[in-house]
């Protein structure tokens, strides 16, 4: 079995120039609960994540949207 870090693209550039900034990225989240009944809760909630310099330089630099939700029952 072959390691992927060692043949990936970003593995590669990372390994020659290694980044001299370490900032990932930052996240905003927005984020809702509801109560249907007092045994049914949901939730839902939206992710947006900005790239930093550290993932400009060593893989795919576009930001992140993320869509979620859940129902959560209690007894």
């Amino acid at each position: 079995m072959r390691n992927p870090a060692k043949t990936s693209p970003a593995a590669l550039r990372l390994a020659r120039q290694p980044p001299r900034n370490s900032y990932v990225g930052a996240e905003t989240d927005v984020f809702a609960t509801y109560n249907f009944t007092r045994h049914l809760l949901g939730y839902a909630g939206y992710s947006h994540f900005l790239t930093g310099e550290f993932i400009d330089k060593t893989g795919q630099n576009k930001d992140s949207d993320c869509y979620y939700g859940a129902i959560q029952f209690t007894f």
